[in-house]
Parts: C-alpha cells; structure tokens; sequence
C-alpha cells in the first residue's frame, strides 16, 4: 500500500465519521416539504386576498379595527400576548392588502429557494396575524393544522440565503421526530374518536356519513348510494389505517416509509368523500418527512448528485447550540401532546400547575392544537339559507359559491372549500345564533348592500336594490337516491327545521351583532396558579 493510498483511505474514514449515512438523511424529504409548505401558504393568501374586504375590512362582517378595538378594551397590556397580530401596528384595510400580498410574495420566494429560514417564519406570523384578528372567519380546523406545522417548520428549513439542497446540513433528528408525533396526533385521534362511537353504536356505525363530510363530492354522492356492505366496509377500512398505521411511523425506516405511504393513500380517499382539500395535503406535506433519501434514490435512480452524496458534515461547534435550541422548543411541544393525548383518562383539574399554565401561554399561538372537528361527523347536514324579502312575504334566497344550498346543483367532484364564509355558515348550522352573533352582522351588510360582502355570494337576488327584510332559515339536508337524482334533477332533499335567526328589517350596529370569546380570562387565570 503506497503512502498516497492510505492517506486517501484515512480521509474517507474522516469523511465517513463526520457525515451522516445517506439512507439516515432527509434531504430530499426537507427539499420537498418546504416547496409543498410554501405552496400551501401561497394557496392560503391568494384565497384571502379576494376574500379580505368582506370579512375584515372597514366595511366587512368582522372588521379588524372593530375585532381589535374590543381586544384592546378586555385585555388591556395583556392584549399583545393573548392577542398575537402585526395588525396592532395597523387595522386599516390597505395593511390588510399589504400584509396578505406580502405572504403571498414570501411564499413564492421560498418555493423559489430564496431565504427558507427567514421567510418561514414571517409567513407563519403573517398566517397568525390573521388567523388571531379574523377571529370566527379565520379559525378552521385547517388553519390551525397550518399553524401547527408552520411552527415546527421554522426549526426544519435550511439556514442561508440560497441554501443548496446537496450543500444544505442536515434536518435534525428530534424535529422529524415532533412531525411524527404530530402526524400520530393527528391521525390518531380521529380513529379513537370514531371508534368510541362503533362500540356505542354497533358495526352500522362503521358506515362513512358522506352526506355530512366538510365539502361533499359527487364521488362522496355515488358512494353514498353503494350497497351498506360497501359502505361499512369501506368505513372499517378507514378507522384500522386511522388506529394502526399511526404507531409504525415510529418504526424501522421501510416500515415507516410504508406507513408513510398508507396514510397519504388514505389522505387521498378521505379528500375525494368529502375531507376539506387543505386539511388531506396538509397532512400529505406532514408525510413526506417520513420518507429518506436512499427510499428517493431508490424511487428516483437517476436523480441528482447531491442525494448519492448525502448532507454536508455537521459543523463542529454549530451541533450543541442548536441541538439545546431544539430540545428547548421540543419540551412544551411534548408536554401539550401528552395532555391531549390523555385528556380522556386524566381531566385537565388533575395536570399541574405548570403545565396548565403552559398550556395557557401557547394556546394564543395554537403551537398544539385539536382536530377532531370532523372525527365523527352527524348523519344528516344541517345547513343555514339566507332569504331577503321585499315586502315580507315573498322570501328569495342568496346563493353561495360552494355551500349546499340549491337542491338541483350537484356537488363537484373537488371542493376545495376555500371560501371562509361558505365554510363557517356550514359550522353555525350545527350550533345555535347565540354562539354565532356575527350571523346577525351578516344579514345587516346585506341589508345595508355592502358590495365587499356581495362579493363573498354567488348569487344576489336583489340586484337594483337591498332587500327591506332578511332571515335565516334552518334546513336539514341528505342525498337522494340515483333514481331521483337522475330523473328529476335534484340531488338534495331538505326539509325545514325551523328559522335560524329572526327576521331583520334595519342593520344592527356591529358590535352588538358581535360575540368574540377572548383569551384574556383563560390567561388571567393561568397566572393566578
């Protein structure tokens, strides 16, 4: 062995004990992540964009100003911390423009590459931002998953401003482990809550109610009218992936990836029957950090160099630092997970002090949140119309852009269910108006003519003129039959139940059609430990 020869030998060696084994990294799965997550950001400000001057501008259903002006008077110095929003430095509508165009801006960059690890950040405060001042339009199941997962992005994304993908140091262990939990969390927890209901209800409740999904799909109709044994099946299906996969992404790498894989199937199912379009990709996003690089290569044999290389060596002296950084935010991460987890053995009276309190301080940013809004959804679909009268007799009603409304329109084989007031009307319908006043500042915008609210509608049937009256009525709605569907047009059957709210004949001033639960008093209270 010549001297050249084992000096090349010892440098290898070097290399080897300094840089991570390739099928251990997650380069690949880090790349595709961060492109998905700034895609799913980009999605959520340019829907907004439309949407902002009829939810939270001046003259919208819950204007910013009005939502922050209340905040201001409850909370007093506590607002900034139970309140989070760059909106206290302006609620004026153009902030609101500018603050919306400038995630969507951020959000092309990081697909682009540019900066990941200072725009992430500034898009999942821009999301919070909105999210916390939009108040009853903004907080979604799906919102919340955004923030969610936006929050432990900010310790995954690459450092640099243009972070090459085979130069980039590698993602830290303990993250990827926080996206399994929370992947756990999340799946997990839909499966127990349906499975409570089976052992309550028998094999019959295994049954999916397509008819009662957040956005039903005409793939969602067909299935509803399959034979039972179908459709108990296919529900069965669907809650042992929900109860069994979860643990294995824990597991050995290909059994991971395989979990990995199920889950993003049963996404893909779950979103054709009627899940809301951004809550499956979501949780699609959450997946691919399942998967390695040595799983791509073997997917992807002719990619590029970077992924048979594998990460840069870890910096000496970089390692400790961000590894304490890490562990520090991983701590109330854990603690959270763990009391969902256990809420239905051990009540929340029974946790400590100081982790009640913990819970307190990071509700407001919603670092941890629920998801079983839609675990066990109810047999039938509620539903509120809005009906303008001119002389109180003859009720015509407004038309929404994806809310179920006109029983010969048939559902679309994809909802993405984007519009936020086509949304919360459908989640009003299942309470009463006293947990939902700003109906009530709905139906005086639309007494008043407000063109930024006509904008959210499909349909104005008073297009000279406002209505002189206006209420809401309460439906039940369900599927009918193939034969029905076919024969008469209709694809809905509904009935009344009764009115949702009276009838209005003059605007009421918003604040008393208001009716905004702050966290001041949650936090107040935690501090009184």
């Amino acid at each position: 062995m010549t001297p050249g020869t084992k000096h090349n030998d010892d440098a290898v060696a070097q290399t080897a004990r300094t840089t991570p084994r390739s099928d251990r990294s997650f380069l690949a799965a880090r790349w595709l992540f961060v492109r998905c997550l700034s895609a799913l950001y980009l999605v959520t400000f340019l829907s907004l964009l439309w949407q902002i001057p009829g939810l939270l501008g001046e003259h919208g259903i819950s204007p910013a100003r009005e939502n922050l002006g209340l905040a201001r008077f409850a909370l007093g110095a506590e607002r900034y911390l139970a309140f989070p929003t760059l909106f206290w430095i302006d609620s004026s509508d153009a902030f609101l423009y500018l603050l919306c165009g400038a995630g969507v801006v951020g959000s092309c960059l990081v697909f682009l590459g540019v900066a990941p690890s200072v725009l992430v950040p500034f898009l999942w405060l821009v999301h919070l931002s909105f999210f916390t001042v939009g108040e009853d339009l903004m907080e979604f199941q799906w919102d919340a998953l955004l923030l969610e997962i936006g929050f432990l992005a900010l310790f995954l994304t690459p450092r640099g401003l243009f972070p090459g993908l085979g130069r980039s140091q590698p993602p830290s262990a303990l993250v990827l482990w926080l996206f399994r939990l929370m992947l756990f969390r999340l799946v997990f927890i839909a499966g127990a809550v349906r499975l409570h209901y089976v052992l309550l209800h028998g094999v019959t409740a295994f049954e999916v109610p397509f008819v009662s999904q957040p956005v039903p799909t005409l793939l969602g109709w067909y299935a509803n009218n399959a034979p039972a044994a179908f459709r108990i099946g296919l529900g069965a299906v669907l809650l042992a992936s929900q109860l069994l996969v979860p643990f294995l992404v824990f597991m050995h790498r290909r059994v991971r990836v395989a979990a990995g894989g199920v889950l993003i199937l049963q996404q893909l199912a779950l979103m054709a029957i009627g899940l809301h379009l951004m809550t499956g990709l979501l949780t699609i996003t959450v997946c691919l950090t399942l998967v390695d690089d040595a799983t791509w290569r073997g997917l992807l044999p002719r990619a590029r160099k970077w992924m048979r290389r594998g990460p840069a060596p870890v910096k000496a002296g970089a390692a400790p630092f961000r590894s304490f950084a890490m562990g520090m935010a991983a701590l109330p991460i854990v603690v959270l997970t763990a009391m969902q987890l256990l809420t239905p053995v051990v009540s929340e009276e029974r946790w400590p002090a100081h982790a009640r309190l913990l819970a307190a301080l990071a509700e407001p940013f919603h670092i941890v949140n629920m998801y079983e809004t839609f675990a066990l959804a109810p047999e039938h679909r509620p539903e509120i119309i809005l009906e303008g009268s001119m002389d109180g007799t003859t009720w015509k009603p407004y038309g929404f852009r994806a809310k179920t409304g006109d029983t010969q329109k048939p559902p679309l084989w994809i909802q993405p269910g984007l519009s936020r007031l086509d949304t919360r009307m459908r989640l009003a319908a299942m309470t009463g108006l006293s947990d939902n006043l700003w109906v009530m500042a709905l139906m005086s915008r639309l007494l008043e003519g407000s063109p930024e609210v006509l904008t959210l509608l499909d349909e104005n049937p008073f297009p000279a003129a406002p209505p002189r009256h206006i209420r809401a009525v309460r439906y039940v709605y369900t599927f009918n039959n193939a034969e029905t569907a076919f024969l008469e047009g209709t694809w809905w059957h509904r009935e009344p139940v009764g009115l949702y709210a009276p009838p209005m004949s003059r605007p009421v001033h918003f604040e008393m059609a208001r009716h905004t639960p702050l966290p001041g008093p949650q936090l107040r209270s935690a501090f009184s430990f």
